[in-house]
């Protein structure tokens, strides 16, 4: 059974974006009947209601409730293209990581940077106020 990192992934692959709320909701009744939580929402009909509840009027949604059934069956039929997806995720979430942190960064720099040109600004104006007080007391 794959877990949500791997619909997630299969949602920025075919999307652009994730529908936590779609797979979350399809996937809690795994916490009581753990692999038999597929006879609870994994139908036509529950992914539907479900799209029409948290995303209405997004056809994408209902799309992606079937990619979610699809990615479940085909999981459970071939363990190696599970294994497969699941390290396409992993790989996935590193890499958005990185690129989270490497914006962070950039973002921190031109921060600094600001902070810099202001603190050199802010010189510059008490030197001026400075020569002002001079020239006006001679």
């Amino acid at each position: 059974m794959p877990g949500h990192r791997v619909h997630a992934y299969a949602d920025r692959q075919f999307f652009g974006k994730v529908y936590w709320k779609m797979h979350r909701e399809m996937d809690w009744p795994v916490f009581y009947v753990h692999k038999n939580h597929r006879s609870f929402f994994h139908d036509i009909l529950s992914v539907y209601a479900i799209a029409q509840k948290f995303y209405p009027g997004d056809p994408r949604a209902v799309e992606s409730g079937f990619l979610h059934i699809q990615t479940d069956e085909a999981c459970t039929r071939n363990p190696v293209y599970r294994a497969q997806l699941e390290l396409l995720a992993n790989a996935d979430v590193r890499k958005r990581k990185r690129q989270c942190k490497k914006k962070s960064k950039q973002k921190k720099d031109v921060v600094e940077t600001e902070l810099g040109k202001l603190s050199k600004d802010m010189k510059k104006l008490v030197k001026i106020k400075e020569l002002q007080r001079y020239l006006l007391d001679h």
